[in-house]
């Protein structure tokens, strides 16, 4: 019988804009519950690991469903990567190189179960194991991006672009990793250097489920959308 995947939440502790965010009250129910919720009812995963240096997360994790996965204090840093965090609990849990990792952000609580399951079928297409991310376009072309001087004053980061045309239409999509979903093996994650690997293919999910909490503002933002919509995984 082939293995099921795991889920692999990371949730550290400390958070800079918004105090002890990943416990946070969300609808009445911390906000890594909702990850938890939807990894769970996904029904893609065995198990669904929460990695923390907090002891308050790590029951909270057990509380609701996940499994608690303590984290080394030396990995604890708001500077610490979330791929070094990982190959450390590749290595310390023996994780075999074959195992499917599925890595989902805390902050993104508005991902859909078929967000989950249709980007682990679209890991499972190749033989080769490509790695998968879930991204979203920018809502603007980057090409007219500015960038702020020492002096307060705008100029363009992509200068000839810019000259050329500020119409969106006349410029490339361009994506961003979303932070809400990434298929991979154990065995190409430990040769990385950034989460999201070498060229992984896009599975693309719509502005409106891409929110990645970061401000207070947010949350609340999130509940509305709940209280809307529901928790939109059905």
């Amino acid at each position: 019988m082939e293995q099921r995947p795991i889920a692999f939440i990371p949730a550290r502790g400390g958070s800079r804009r918004v105090k002890n965010k990943n416990l946070v009250d969300l609808g009445g129910r911390p906000l890594l519950a909702h990850t938890i919720d939807t990894a769970r009812d996904s029904g893609v995963f065995g198990d669904v690991f929460v990695n923390s240096d907090s002891g308050e997360i790590l029951d909270a994790a057990a509380r609701f469903g996940g499994i608690p996965d303590s984290r080394p204090a030396h990995l604890a840093a708001d500077e610490v990567r979330i791929i070094h965090v990982l190959q450390e609990f590749i290595e310390r849990r023996s994780i075999q190189p074959q195992t499917v990792i599925g890595i989902l952000l805390v902050t993104c609580p508005l991902r859909h179960l078929e967000d989950i399951r249709k980007a682990y079928a679209l890991f499972g297409e190749k033989e080769n194991k490509v790695p998968v991310a879930s991204v979203t376009p920018f809502e603007r072309p980057i090409e007219v991006a500015q960038r702020m001087t020492e002096d307060n004053r705008l100029t363009p980061v992509f200068s000839e672009e810019y000259l050329r045309t500020t119409r969106s239409q006349d410029h490339e999509t361009a994506f961003w990793y979303n932070g809400a979903i990434i298929f991979n093996t154990a065995g190409q994650l430990v040769e990385q250097d950034t989460l999201i690997g070498h060229a992984p293919i896009a599975y693309q999910m719509p502005f409106e489920r891409s929110f990645d909490i970061d401000h207070d503002f947010q949350v609340r933002v999130v509940e509305l959308f709940f209280k809307e919509h529901g928790r939109g995984d059905q």
